[in-house]
């Protein structure tokens, strides 16, 4: 029988949030990211108001 890492109990694992947990200490057992860095990645800007769209104050009306 394996054992818990951290806590040397016989292991039960318990599915938290995608990962396995010690079920009597809670740490995770099989962490989902050792260290991983992701690539950066730009997000598209919206486009800019232009003449031909309508501004906030302009689409409510005048008071």
């Amino acid at each position: 029988m394996s054992r818990c890492p951290y806590c040397s109990w016989p292991l039960e694992l318990v599915r938290v949030h995608g990962h396995d947990q010690c079920r009597r200490c809670r740490v995770n057992v099989h962490p989902c990211c050792s260290g991983e860095q992701c690539e950066a990645w730009s997000v598209p800007m919206e486009p800019e108001i232009g003449k031909d769209q309508p501004t906030v104050t302009e689409s409510r009306g005048r008071a």
